[in-house]
């Protein structure tokens, strides 16, 4: 496990405690996000791209919800990169401000390449933390598996978000995600339609 890696998963650790205050989060909500994606391609070389991102979450039930994102990276050399996930989860309060978030996904990732287009697909589960540190403040940590078959191992990743709620409905926040050979990092608005 990488320095990054054990960063983020001790600060997830380090949550809990400082949750305070009402939670009460939403979890129907539509999200854009705007960030950068690197790759380790090995030998201390790394590959970047721009992209960007939109998401949506529906509660249909106190406990459950669906979810569904769209991400997309253009890289150097005329590669792009698509990601799509959709998938149901499962939230859960352990204090009066944070909830244990669990999920499980059906995921679709494509490399376009001026050789061919490479397409993969699997599934992904994730579990993590999400609560109220303040009034206006969100934290959320986790961490996720994902699995595209083939000769794919399964990618392993620590992500960490915080968000300030300029009102209950609209909030900004920023984002990292770590995994094995990709690092990705942005900053997103969100709308809930709680």
């Amino acid at each position: 496990m990488t320095n990054r890696k054990m960063t983020i998963l001790f600060a997830s650790a380090l949550l809990l405690p400082a949750f305070a205050g009402a939670g009460d989060m939403s979890y129907s909500y539509v999200e854009a996000t705007v960030g950068q994606t690197e790759i380790d391609v090995g030998n201390g070389n790394q590959v970047d791209g721009d992209g960007f991102g939109i998401a949506g979450s529906l509660a249909v039930a106190p406990n459950v919800h669906l979810f569904a994102d769209y991400t997309t990276a253009d890289f150097d050399a005329n590669v792009d990169a698509n990601t799509i996930r959709v998938g149901g989860g499962y939230n859960q309060g352990i204090t009066e401000s944070a909830d244990l978030i669990v999920r499980l996904a059906y995921v679709q990732s494509e490399v376009q390449t001026p050789f061919g287009n490479f397409d993969e697909d699997g599934f992904g589960v994730g579990v993590g933390l999400r609560g109220t540190v303040a009034e206006s403040f969100e934290l959320e940590g986790g961490i996720d598996y994902v699995d595209l078959g083939g000769d794919s191992s399964g990618d392993t990743s620590f992500s960490g978000a915080a968000r300030y709620f300029f009102t209950p409905m609209f909030a900004v926040g920023a984002g990292i995600a770590i995994g094995d050979d990709v690092t990705t990092y942005g900053i997103n608005a969100r709308l809930n339609f709680k």
